[in-house]
């Protein structure tokens, strides 16, 4: 035992383990990402990109940047990903398609969702057309209202609830036991080649 060693890196290790096991016993498999506000600040317009906070130009852009390099390469590594959003799906799809600094395109995505009704729904539909299981899926949100409405409807969801605070996001996607420690199966790793 080394006496450099302290509480901190003793709880790190602790909840590094934790997370490999809980990966383990119950991994998610889809990721179902919210668009407006998480994937990019402001809402998709299908005129332009004038309002919309994305890349390199601010130092909030950039970190909506490093949200989505970070579910890549969550993809990357077995998970799928899926869109779930109250907005326009063509202004949405534009975005994605269009938006010079929008690392996701819509081949990241194993299905886009975007209506005006309840979420919930939604990623019902999202898990039907992939055939998983409600307990297999991390729903992901920057409004707690939409949180708390998937929740009460569907209760075996996983859910990731967003920080007002942005710079905190990539933190929170990096650390969360959901997201951690390694697949425990070949097929979930090749689940995205």
């Amino acid at each position: 035992f080394n006496s450099k060693m302290t509480k901190v890196h003793i709880d790190y290790i602790f909840n590094s383990i934790n997370r490999i096991e809980y990966q383990k016993k119950d991994p998610v498999k889809l990721i179902v990402v919210d668009a407006d506000n998480t994937l990019w600040g402001g809402i998709a317009s299908e005129d332009n990109f004038q309002d919309i906070i994305l890349g390199s130009h601010s130092l909030e852009g950039e970190l909506y940047i490093i949200f989505q390099k970070q579910l890549l390469a969550l993809q990357e590594r077995g998970f799928l990903l899926a869109i779930c959003s109250k907005s326009n799906i063509k202004s949405s799809l534009n975005l994605i398609k269009n938006h010079p600094e929008c690392i996701l395109k819509k081949d990241n995505f194993v299905s886009i969702k975007c209506s005006w009704g309840p979420k919930s729904e939604s990623i019902k539909s999202i898990i039907n057309e992939v055939n998983l299981r409600l307990e297999s899926v991390l729903f992901i949100d920057d409004n707690i209202h939409e949180i708390d409405e998937v929740k009460s409807n569907l209760p075996a969801i996983k859910t990731l609830f967003l920080s007002t605070d942005i710079y905190s996001r990539p933190k929170q996607l990096r650390d969360s036991i959901y997201t951690t420690g390694e697949f425990p199966t070949l097929e979930s790793g090749n689940r995205t080649k």
